[in-house]
């Protein structure tokens, strides 16, 4: 273990592809949710922002994500809370513990291509696929209501890997350890977002969606 990475070594160097490549294929998973591995690392993450752990439920189609919400009572939104007692947390600590060319070769290396992949194949279907469910959802008088909440509590879950394959890259391949329970914050993180589609993280309620049957063309699990 390492408290700072100044270079690399042509070993760990060597994984940046293979470790590009298992990120990738997790972020375009088809396979079932992992739920208990969605549901451990969600309550670690609200415990980690000093929140409550919330009620979790779970739907096979963003038409039942938008359901669930219109049937609801979720509190406010908690997504911005979460990520910055998370992802901003541990990010600032890589950075601090990190050079600067290390951290732009993973970036390339790792972080660049699973983005690029997922985008390429995914772009921004999955989120308007759940706007669009949502707010159907619901009576038009609460459509901007919804519209709000939907916006400021969504997460991407498997296709918002980039951040989390960086991230887990320092910490499992150069063995990077950061201050406190930071690398435990990036691994609940990381766990997450390798288990489970799209959600949406409320005080009360956190309402978890299956992954896609499949990308190509978008279709989901009824």
């Amino acid at each position: 273990m390492t408290n700072r990475i100044e270079s690399l070594t042509p070993a760990q160097e060597a994984q940046m592809a293979p470790w590009a490549a298992k990120w990738t294929a997790l972020a375009l998973s088809t396979e079932p949710a992992d739920r208990p591995a969605a549901e451990s690392s969600l309550r670690a993450m609200y415990r980690y922002a000093r929140l409550a752990e919330p009620e979790i439920v779970w739907a096979s189609n963003p038409q039942e994500m938008g359901q669930i919400l219109a049937d609801s009572d979720t509190g406010e939104a908690v997504w911005d809370a979460v990520d910055t007692a998370v992802r901003d947390a541990v990010d600032t600590a890589v950075r601090s513990a990190v050079d600067t060319a290390v951290r732009s070769a993973v970036d390339t290396a790792v972080r660049s291509a699973v983005w690029s992949a997922v985008w390429s194949a995914v772009r921004s279907a999955l989120r308007s696929a759940v706007r669009s469910a949502v707010r159907s959802a619901v009576r038009s008088a609460m459509e901007s209501v919804v519209r709000s909440a939907v916006r400021s509590a969504y997460d991407g879950g498997q296709n918002w890997a980039s951040w989390t394959a960086a991230e887990s890259y320092y910490r499992e391949v150069c063995g990077l350890t950061l201050p406190g329970d930071l690398s435990d914050r990036g691994k609940a993180l990381a766990d997450y977002r390798s288990s489970v589609g799209p959600g949406l993280w409320f005080e009360r309620l956190a309402i978890l969606c299956e992954r896609p049957l499949s990308f190509t063309p978008l279709t989901w699990r009824r």
